[in-house]
């Protein structure tokens, strides 16, 4: 419970279990933000917790603040002063409704990382908190595994995606460079000249490299900066 906010104030207790809110039934933490993170301020909810088996019903306050999304944009929010416990649940879906949602995912990370990169080339948002390398993935990867195999899947198929979208960014030596090239020589009828593919083909290359270079520099960087952070605590 967060000091300040309007569920400690109601008197939920940790490790108590939100089964509603308003009547609507949630089960998962995201369910639960998007319902509160529409409230505003003068708005109150009615919240049906589980404690010791039985159900309790509580009348929360909600209020607002200022976050910023995972795009780094500010917008204002409900909140009612709570986190999430560290468990996972396991919910089995038909062959059907994983494909469904296999491609909501799907398109949902596509639109998130394609415009998480608009905003990182205008300015927007910081390179550095947005991106990550090898020992970044690494890191990530180990945490992961603490929390089991779906979760291993699970970063597995986001970094499959990741990977698949970066590589269709119309740069020279990746897929999406080779679509563009065909879409240039379409357009003028006839192909570019072996020493202009040279040309554009090692500026491209040199691009990602020193991209790969300065986001492993950052990634060391991080991890030095969280180490010592431990160490001084």
């Amino acid at each position: 419970m967060l000091d300040g906010f309007g569920a400690k104030e109601a008197g939920l207790h940790e490790g108590d279990r939100v089964t509603s809110i308003d009547g609507k039934k949630v089960v998962f933490w995201d369910e639960l933000q998007n319902i509160i993170q529409q409230k505003k301020t003068a708005d109150k909810v009615l919240i049906s917790v589980l404690r010791d088996n039985k159900i309790i019903n509580l009348e929360v306050r909600i209020k607002e603040k200022q976050v910023n999304d995972p795009l780094g944009q500010k917008r204002s929010v409900g909140l009612l002063g709570i986190i999430p416990a560290d468990e996972i649940i396991k919910v089995r879906h038909s062959l059907f409704k994983s494909f469904v949602l296999g491609i909501d995912k799907t398109m949902e990370l596509t639109y998130l990382t394609y415009k998480g990169l608009w905003r990182m080339i205008t300015g927007r948002i910081s390179v550095r908190e947005s991106v990550t390398g090898p020992l970044g993935i690494f890191y990530i990867t180990s945490k992961a595994t603490s929390m089991g195999v779906i979760a291993v899947l699970h970063l597995i198929a986001a970094l499959s995606i990741s990977l698949a979208l970066f590589n269709l960014l119309p740069l020279p030596v990746l897929d999406g460079g080779h679509i563009l090239f065909l879409g240039i020589e379409k357009i003028r009828g006839k192909a570019l000249s072996i020493k202009t593919e040279r040309i554009i083909t090692k500026t491209g290359l040199t691009l990602i490299i020193t991209l790969a270079l300065l986001v492993t520099y950052n990634d060391i960087l991080r991890l030095f900066e969280g180490s010592l952070s431990k160490f001084f605590k």
